[in-house]
Order: C-alpha cells, then sequence, then structure tokens
C-alpha cells in the first residue's frame, strides 16, 4: 500500500512540475508508537532532477510510556510437570491416610 501510495505521490509530483498541479497538496500521516519516522521520511523523500533530495516533513508527538505487565501461558512441558507433582501430592497423601488408618 505504501509502494502504491508512493507512486501515487510521484505522479502528483510530476504533474505539478508540468504546471497541471491539483488543486490540493496530497498529505501522508502514518501514525504507529513504534515508528521509524526517518526510515518513512527516507523513502517518501522526493528525488528531483539532478540527485537533489527534497525532504519531508517529519513530525514527532512524544507520547506517555505505560508500564507493560508481561504474562507468559504454561509450556506443554510446565502442564505435564504440575500433573506430576499433583499426582505425587495425591499419592504421598492417600499413603498418608492409609497409615493414618492402619495404626
Amino acid at each position: 500500500l505504501l509502494a502504491l501510495l508512493k507512486v501515487v505521490l510521484k505522479r502528483r509530483n510530476q504533474a505539478a512540475q508540468a504546471d497541471q498541479a491539483p488543486k490540493q497538496k496530497l498529505r501522508v500521516v502514518l501514525m504507529s508508537a513504534t515508528l521509524n519516522a526517518q526510515l518513512f521520511a527516507d523513502y517518501f523523500a522526493d528525488r528531483a532532477p539532478g540527485g537533489l533530495v527534497l525532504p519531508v516533513p517529519v513530525v514527532e508527538v512524544p507520547g506517555r510510556m505505560y508500564p507493560v505487565k508481561v504474562h507468559y501461558l504454561p509450556t506443554h512441558q510446565d502442564r505435564e510437570q504440575a500433573a506430576l507433582a499433583r499426582a505425587a501430592n495425591e499419592a504421598e497423601a492417600e499413603a498418608e491416610e492409609a497409615a493414618a488408618a492402619q495404626a
């Protein structure tokens, strides 16, 4: 989608140079919390004849960092170990009950 947008921007810029400019400028707004703004600015930079690179404006709005809590689901191995531990505890409890009943 971004490649298509770049083609549209290039055609509009070529039309502007040939005095067939569209009535309104096309503005592209990309937003992301993890966006590498310089990478996208370089990608959309206008290349003028003669190799001159016309930079695109970048507006950075600082945001607020929120704490992140990471929770992992138990793996298959974790579930197996928990089941074995539960079975061992139940067997031990049954053995203690049987010993108490005999005494």
